[in-house]
């Protein structure tokens, strides 16, 4: 409110409203289309049951890869310990243990050994446990 108040010149000038040019305009609402496209694809595949969706890191636009990304492996070690004990789909649970296949690599998780135990210990119960039904998910 007080911003709204005082006068949008000299060093307040940056702070004025400004509309953008016909170019950025034209730029936006063709990203929103092809956007809108693309969303509109997924929702066909979806409804046709033929959806695939890669495992890209959207914060570096690269492929998912253990141990190259330590909020990945961060998130890996979350989702394991919440999963912990209870029934996943065979999708997932080869999704964990393939991202665990070499525990030699140098996860982000490994910089403390007592959470590294916990998920060795849980990445192995895991293993131990069958898959559930994932149409019961």
């Amino acid at each position: 409110m007080f911003l709204r108040a005082l006068p949008k010149v000299g060093p307040l000038s940056g702070l004025a409203f400004h509309p953008p040019t016909p170019e950025v305009e034209h730029l936006f609402m063709g990203s929103f289309n092809e956007t809108l496209d693309r969303y509109r694809e997924l929702l066909h595949a979806q409804q046709q049951d033929q959806l695939q969706l890669p495992n890209d890191n959207l914060d570096t636009g690269e492929t998912t890869s253990a141990a190259e990304y330590r909020l990945t492996d961060e998130t890996y070690a979350e989702l394991l310990r919440r999963v912990n004990g209870k029934p996943v789909s065979n999708a997932l649970r080869q999704e964990i243990l393939s991202y665990y296949s070499n525990l030699e690599k140098p996860y982000a998780t490994k910089r403390d050994p007592g959470k590294w135990g916990e998920l060795v210990k849980r990445l192995n119960v895991l293993k131990s446990t069958p898959a559930s039904d994932s149409s019961s998910l």
